[in-house]
């Protein structure tokens, strides 16, 4: 089916998550045809269902207000938010090429404004689906009749779009959505069947594993004829689309007829029960999708899609086209059905977010990224004069604690120090959340501190604080005698003058809540007294966090529980060399004088703004504070250039005073 107006009148890491509250994916192994069957690398019978969106890259209004964006990764974060009780374990994103438009696939263009599509609208959505334990169909979003030109067009998009994600293993191709009428104009298979094998064999070339699936013609309804011409080349699942209005009794028997010998996918199907339903849509639960859940569920073996994730492509799932929780009759359906089928025939292993070995070399964009408790290793005891060393030598993604030597503990249910041991910080892991209990009343210290940390990136890997919109923490416990806080946390900090903390203090319940915290909320922390009042992020150069930490002071305990950590808005971006300039230059905007910083070829070269004639001191130190190249000099008012040498390693801090501009720090890739 299409977009609205047409004959049928219907028509965007980083997750990471395992528990009840969190985002639940599952194993994506690479999947193939056996027989009738798809199944994993262990042999079981996999049957994914799940939802397909509108076209990747599709400009929609979404939410409060009228203005229309992509909206494709919104999209398919609300799809596989178990939390919210969708359970898509696969979701279709169909992709169409551009006819005078600006936002679909440009098949006409060249390779760089293909590669800047496919980056903006698809890049992010596959790799948000591998980290979230979701498969994703790719479906070339065709509904024409099968002319030699609408041909070359199905290669020549596959030519291009195979290649980029044969490696993957979540991802599914979909050749052609809707073929109508066949090369020679009638609707049989057996005239199709040939131009379609060109097809698959475009893919094959490049993509020899992965499945496929193949529609037939009269908008892949008449599956007549492809048991005596199948398709050759392996892995190859053949399509259905049926809707209320069509020859329903028919095209299950065709459906049951292949699927004595070959897998169907059911990749469009869904109703309208409005006045204004289009043909072939109109239907209700009734009289439609309860025979065919039951019909389906009987056969056991049948994996589908609902159609569309929309509030006015049709069918649509939602009854405003604003709000993707205000569901219809045939939204709530689907939705009910995943959930029932939530744990069923799914692939054997373990869902592990990969978060240490994640792709970071790319900004992903997402509506929110989200780390469930123990999908992450844990650490051994981090003291802050231990920390440079223990950023130096982990790949990010892993828990810790902490805790002052004088009567303040961190301890799991068993009582076990687990800021000594990494066993028993494991151990801490019960019921799929996170428990410990953080002791400061005991102490002797004045300013006694004990916590637990997130360090949810890899080492080059940051969070914009700037964009965050909010954070969601789904906790429970208790707290006595004080405040739990929680804050953020940067390398930034290790080196500066007045270093702080970003966060806010909060209560605990005792059941399960989600707690939401609005960034506008969050305060600044210096853990100076002659700070207090003026320290900001800006101040340390701190808009980049890596992580998130819960912790007591001050005579306070707290027994605390963690299921879920979501922050929103935010990306995770990158250092490298290729980007330092613009790194520096966003991160120290706030700073006065400082214009930029640049490396190439060993070098950085340091521009800055001196207001009034003075001294300038510019140091870079690696991690541990060791010194790697220094310079002081006098100089006039008006713009100046340094260079410091920087040879190649891990990490390094700029440290620059030149007149009025305070000292600054930032890390900087050495590499």
């Amino acid at each position: 089916m299409n977009q609205p107006g047409t004959a049928f009148g219907k028509v965007a890491v980083f997750a990471l998550a395992l528990s009840a509250g969190a985002f639940a994916g599952i194993a994506t192994p690479r999947l193939h045809v056996d027989g009738n069957q798809i199944k994993d690398t262990a042999g079981n019978t996999v049957v994914l269902r799940g939802v397909s969106m509108i076209h990747a890259g599709w400009p929609y209004a979404y939410g409060a207000g009228t203005t229309k964006a992509n909206t494709t990764i919104k999209n398919f974060m609300k799809l596989t938010d178990t939390t919210g009780g969708w359970f898509s374990r696969v979701v279709r994103v169909p992709v169409a090429d551009s006819v005078g438009s600006t936002y679909l696939f440009p098949l006409k263009g060249s390779t760089a404004d293909k590669d800047k599509w496919v980056a903006a609208n698809l890049q992010p959505l596959i790799d948000s689906a591998k980290t979230r334990g979701v498969y994703v169909i790719i479906d070339f979003h065709l509904i024409e009749d099968v002319t030699p030109d609408k041909s070359e067009r199905c290669k020549q998009f596959w030519s291009y779009m195979a290649p980029k994600f044969a490696n993957q293993e979540h991802v599914i191709y979909e050749v052609f959505n809707e073929p109508v009428k066949t090369p020679i104009g009638d609707i049989d298979w057996t005239s199709l069947r040939d131009t379609a094998q060109s097809w698959v064999d475009t893919i094959r070339a490049y993509a020899p594993k992965t499945i496929v699936l193949v529609g037939p013609p009269n908008w892949s309804s008449n599956l007549d004829g492809i048991v005596d011409a199948p398709i050759t080349g392996g892995n190859i699942v053949y399509v259905a689309h049926m809707y209320p209005q069509n020859s329903v009794a028919s095209i299950k028997s065709q459906m049951v007829t292949v699927m004595a010998k070959y897998p169907v996918f059911l990749s469009e199907w869904g109703f309208d029960t409005s006045s204004t339903a289009n043909v072939p849509t109109k239907g209700t639960a009734t009289s439609y999708a309860t025979p065919l859940r039951t019909w389906a569920d009987a056969k056991n073996t049948l994996s589908w899609t609902a159609w569309c994730w929309s509030g006015s492509w049709g069918p649509p799932m939602w009854t405003d086209d604003k709000d993707p929780d205000a569901l219809n009759p045939f939204g709530a359906f689907a939705k009910t059905w995943l959930n029932d089928k939530r744990n069923s025939d799914l692939p054997s292993g373990v869902f592990k977010a990969d978060t240490g070995k994640a792709d970071t070399t790319k900004p992903v964009v997402s509506d929110s990224l989200t780390f469930a408790s123990f999908d992450m290793p844990f650490g051994q005891n981090p003291r802050q004069t231990d920390l440079a060393a223990r950023i130096g030598s982990k790949s990010g993604g892993w828990w810790y604690a902490f805790h002052d030597d004088s009567g303040t503990t961190v301890t799991n249910s068993a009582g076990t120090d687990v800021a000594n041991d990494t066993a028993a910080l494991g151990a801490a892991v019960k019921d799929g959340a996170m428990h410990v209990k953080m002791t400061t009343s005991t102490a002797k210290m004045t300013y006694p501190y004990a916590g637990l940390e997130a360090n949810l990136t890899t080492n080059k890997a940051f969070f914009d604080l700037r964009k965050l919109t909010k954070i969601v923490l789904r906790l429970k416990g208790k707290v006595t005698k004080g405040k739990l806080r929680v804050h953020f946390l940067t390398r930034d900090v290790l080196l500066a003058k007045d270093w702080g903390n970003y966060g806010m203090d909060i209560s605990l319940d005792t059941a399960w809540k989600d707690i939401e915290i609005a960034a506008d909320d969050l305060e600044p922390t210096p853990y100076s007294a002659a700070a207090k009042g003026t320290w900001t992020w800006a101040d340390s150069g701190a808009q980049f966090v890596n992580g998130l930490g819960f912790s007591v002071g001050s005579g306070t305990d707290a027994d605390l529980w963690i299921d879920n950590i979501a922050l929103f808005g935010v990306d995770s971006s990158t250092f490298d060399s290729t980007k330092a300039a613009s790194g520096i230059s966003r991160k120290l905007a706030s700073a006065k004088g400082l214009l930029s910083a640049v490396r190439q070829d060993g070098v950085l070269r340091v521009s800055y703004a001196m207001p009034t004639a003075g001294r300038v001191e510019a140091r870079l130190v690696d991690m541990q504070g060791r010194q790697i190249s220094a310079r002081t000099l006098s100089q006039s008012a008006g713009a100046h250039s340094l260079d410091l040498a920087m040879p190649n390693g891990e990490m390094a801090v700029l440290m620059l005073r030149a007149g009025d501009l305070k000292a600054s720090q930032l890390i900087l890739p050495m590499r």
